[in-house]
């Protein structure tokens, strides 16, 4: 769960009405112990509320709920932020890190494919220091003919991670070397970030759609600014989800 960010704010600061606050990647709610609200034989709900703690942290007020339902062969992660204040917007970015087990490949380059719901050439952002994007520069995600995406031993070790935003894809398909599905990411979410530790040949790779992404380098400004925050009127209600499917 990535919660209050996704990914970095530019020189580990950012500021929230004015104010500066230090914050590491992807926030501090993967960090904090969830109260266990509800629970059936097929789904569980958990909570995280602003404290004393989070407000030294992130001086905004929320409620940050998790929910997983289990159906046939799939899950849905479920989340809903509410708005506790009377009087205060609540500005925030959300997004998910599930890492999916990649056995060890075959010997040689080859590992599987990413497969879309696109077709053509997808665009990336490019990471360009400090865990921040280039406010310019980006790179072509060249999807074949059946809208996959080769994945290979050094896939990520030039650019770290694919960054898709603008809804290029709600549909990411895992397949083996032969193009047969593994799993699929199901959602709604305006970015998705493939990514997999460059120059590590890891055992795993991760589909990860976000409500958020890191800074643009060099970006000072007001938290409420960053590149596709959320915002929450009083009491208002953020739902959403995402659904992992087994082939």
């Amino acid at each position: 769960m990535l919660f209050p960010i996704v990914g970095n704010v530019y020189d580990k600061t950012f500021r929230y009405n004015g104010t500066a606050y230090p914050m590491g990647q992807h926030g501090f709610a993967r960090d904090c112990d969830f109260e266990v609200v509800s629970h059936t034989d097929d789904e569980v709900w958990m909570r995280l509320c602003s404290n004393d703690e989070t407000r030294a942290k992130f001086p905004a007020d929320f409620c940050l709920e998790i929910g997983y339902r289990l159906h046939g062969k799939s899950v849905d992660v479920m989340w809903r932020v509410t708005n506790p204040s009377a009087t205060e917007n609540l500005h925030f970015q959300i997004g998910a890190h599930p890492a999916f087990y990649w056995p060890t490949h075959p010997e040689g380059d080859a590992r599987g494919y990413f497969a879309f719901d696109a077709e053509g050439t997808l665009t990336s952002r490019h990471l360009i220091g400090k865990g921040c994007v280039d406010p310019e520069g980006t790179f072509p995600v060249e999807l074949d003919a059946e809208g996959m995406y080769p994945l290979a031993a050094d896939t990520f070790d030039d650019f770290d991670t694919i960054i898709l935003e603008g809804g290029q894809t709600h549909r990411v398909t895992l397949c083996d070397v032969e193009r047969r599905p593994l799993l699929t990411v199901h959602f709604e979410h305006p970015v998705v970030g493939l990514w997999s530790p460059p120059g590590r040949r890891a055992p795993f790779v991760c589909i990860e759609p976000w409500y958020g992404r890191c800074d643009r380098y060099g970006f000072e400004g007001e938290f409420k600014d960053r590149d596709w925050a959320q915002h929450l009127a009083p009491a208002e209600v953020f739902n959403s989800k995402y659904t992992i499917e087994i082939a």
